[in-house]
């Protein structure tokens, strides 16, 4: 299983079915019939993720790693090869296009083969699938203007403190609106803010703001998502 990919295969897609051939390895009970049957998944759809023909979804990524984790515990196994932020970064660079070295700068994890090509691409590489209308912008949630007050009179001290207490407080596609409010009103070192902030919430979670930056063309600040 792996190892042998369509031509054209990204070096990222590549490393994102090496991870997932690793994963596999971690089951206790690894048939496709077996794994296909436990996650509601076709076989065919197990064999296009495991072969780097298309990319799975992340609530798959994430079922598929709690199962492991799961499998693992029972045989008094506590650690895994990599994390599950690992994974959705993974993934999240997959999409993006960008290359390994650039993932593993981003999430500080170890080098995994992906094969002799390297994608030259830039960070901020973005796709048709990427760009947004800035009318789909989702609503921030209430109180910004209190922000903006602080910032243009100088108190950033302030402005950071309800910031960093907003990440946490309002759901995750609230602080995406968030981010993408303040990053069009030109300030982009309270989106960051925010952003840092949201670094505490649950995977899930992390997963949505990453995907709802992702359709707003922010890919730039869903990759501070993947740092640390």
């Amino acid at each position: 299983m792996g190892g042998r990919y369509p031509d054209g295969t990204s070096p990222t897609a590549a490393a994102l079915a090496e991870a997932l051939t690793e994963l596999h390895k971690c089951f206790q009970s690894s048939t496709i019939a077996a794994l296909s049957k436990r996650f509601g998944l076709s076989g065919a759809s197990l064999s296009h993720y495991f072969n780097a023909r298309r990319l799975p979804p992340a609530e798959t990524l994430i079922s598929m790693y709690e199962g492991a984790v799961q499998d693992l515990a029972k045989r008094g196994v506590l650690t895994m090869p990599f994390t599950l932020d690992y994974l959705l970064a993974l993934r999240t660079a997959a999409k993006l296009g960008l290359c390994p070295n650039c993932h593993r700068a981003l999430v500080g994890a170890p080098p995994l083969s992906v094969g002799d090509h390297e994608m030259d691409r830039r960070n901020d590489v973005s796709t048709d699938e990427d760009r947004h209308n800035v009318m789909n912008v989702p609503s921030p949630p209430p109180g910004l203007d209190e922000v903006l007050s602080y910032i243009e009179s100088g108190r950033l001290q302030d402005a950071s403190s309800v910031l960093w207490a907003t990440a946490s407080e309002v759901t995750a596609e609230e602080v995406a609106g968030a981010v993408s409010f303040f990053m069009h009103a030109g300030h982009p070192e309270a989106a960051d803010v925010l952003l840092r902030g949201a670094r505490g919430r649950g995977a899930r979670d992390r997963l949505t703001i990453i995907r709802e930056l992702l359709g707003l063309g922010l890919a730039d600040a869903a990759l501070v998502l993947l740092e640390g």
